[in-house]
């Protein structure tokens, strides 16, 4: 009796989150993917889609903090553009892939750190100002990389085999999960416990 009280009440409090709606959106595009087209259900068709979203997910989790606290960031979309960009170009120039990876955190940081210091001490809406900074980084990302696309990068490096290929060289059954869906779920796992059970994010979510 109990256990079917407690399913009760689980299956009620997810009929009332507010996420509810979006889930069912994305289950119905699912659903009418998955019959309108032949491989879509297949799992490493499944498991590239989820490659391809991890990126833009590890943003997300980020982008949840800046929320909380009642503002947004519009500009996110294209310091991460910049920012590959950036690290792209130096790694074509012979840079050691470390240095590399520490100067596009840094690149990122300013980015920030520029979004940040016109929003407080000039007092704008987050909203005004990135949808302005939006435009600049854009402009910035079109003249480094010259509105071309940047290759020739060398062959063999541990980071793209790692959280491009493989999951940290470990395959399931025959079934490659890339390293990135890994790094995914390892940020949103922090993220979650970062905002629901530590001081900072219940000061963010406050």
């Amino acid at each position: 009796m109990k256990s079917t009280q407690t399913n009760s009440k689980f299956f009620s409090s997810i009929l009332k989150a507010e996420e509810i709606g979006v889930f069912s959106v994305l289950l119905l595009i699912v659903l009418l993917l998955t019959f309108s087209t032949e491989n879509f259900s297949d799992v490493n068709n499944l498991i590239g889609v989820v490659r391809q979203a991890s990126y833009i997910g590890m943003l997300a989790v980020g982008m949840v903090f800046v929320i909380s606290t009642g503002d947004i960031d519009i500009s996110v979309a294209a310091i991460y553009n910049l920012t590959a960009i950036f690290m792209g170009i130096m790694y074509t120039k012979g840079l050691p892939f470390w240095l590399v990876l520490i100067l596009g955190l840094a690149a990122g940081a300013t980015c920030g750190l520029i979004n940040g210091s016109i929003g407080v001490y000039l007092k704008l809406p987050m909203m005004l100002v990135t949808l302005g900074t939006q435009t600049i980084f854009k402009g910035l990302s079109l003249v480094l990389s010259n509105a071309t696309t940047i290759a020739k990068f060398p062959k063999e490096n541990w980071y793209f085999t790692m959280f491009g290929e493989k999951a940290f060289g470990l395959s399931f059954n025959k079934i490659v999960i890339p390293g990135s869906i890994i790094l995914m779920l390892l940020v949103a796992s922090f993220g979650f416990i970062l905002i629901t059970k530590q001081s900072l994010g219940v000061m963010s979510a406050g």
